[in-house]
């Protein structure tokens, strides 16, 4: 997972952006997750985050008998800005990494310029600040006897 993304993050930087790359270890696990994102200018960042997700063994197919049903293992998944991906990276080589990611570039590079074309904002912004309606103090309401 590390090469693949440290290639691409020589080449985003060769190619004039400035891209992070991130390494974090999970406390719990030990497991370390990767993350590599690209900044834009008043647009979202890209980010691609790979990260260990725990899982329970499965129990079907002859397994349950083996299985104590609190085993677990570990999925390495995709996360971009909206979550899981919901796939797993196990068995991808170093290429297909590389790949992945590139798809999921170009998909972002697609939804910046949707939200360019659209006049719609790629950022997530606050609401704005709106003043109170009623100015000055306010005197507490009166308590209305209770219904019996």
């Amino acid at each position: 997972m590390q090469p693949a993304l440290a290639d691409l993050h020589r080449e985003f930087s060769q190619q004039g952006y400035a891209p992070e790359l991130e390494a974090t270890t999970d406390p719990t696990t030990g497991i370390t997750a990767q993350r590599l994102t690209v900044s834009f200018t008043d647009h979202r960042t890209f980010q691609y985050q790979a990260q260990a997700v725990e899982a329970h063994v499965p129990t079907f197919g002859g397994r349950g008998s083996m299985s104590r049903g609190d085993d677990v293992f570990y999925r390495v998944e995709v996360f971009t800005q909206t979550g899981s991906e919901g796939y797993d990276l196990y068995g991808l080589n170093q290429q297909q990494v590389i790949d992945d990611v590139l798809d999921r570039y170009e998909a972002h590079l697609g939804f910046l310029a949707y939200s360019q074309q659209h006049d719609l904002s790629s950022v997530v912004t606050p609401p704005p600040v709106v003043e109170p309606v009623i100015e000055g103090p306010v005197e507490p309401a009166e308590e209305t006897p209770e219904k019996e």
